[in-house]
């Protein structure tokens, strides 16, 4: 999921250093993030829906419908990290 994400970035930014650098790296973030931060598959997929939208906005040069998105993405995790942490308080 996370590749599928950062290739697409680099599609966007057409820069073939960063492919050549970031590929190999970005291939290996999956076994990473599942062995190190186990139970974070929803998030990840959750962020990994709004960033192919945003890249998708991007790609097609509305800058109106990227700032949305992020926006609403900022929104939902800012939402979810203050509920988390009122979870925690009590």
């Amino acid at each position: 999921m996370l590749n599928k994400l950062w290739n697409e970035f680099l599609k966007v930014i057409k820069n073939r250093t960063y492919e050549a650098v970031l590929i190999p790296i970005i291939d290996s973030l999956p076994q990473y993030v599942e062995h190190y931060l186990p139970g974070v598959r929803q998030e990840a997929k959750e962020a990994y829906d709004y960033w192919l939208k945003i890249f998708t906005a991007l790609e097609h040069r509305d800058a109106d419908q990227a700032a949305t998105l992020i926006k609403e993405l900022l929104d939902h995790f800012v939402t979810r990290i203050l509920q988390e942490e009122q979870i925690n308080l009590t």
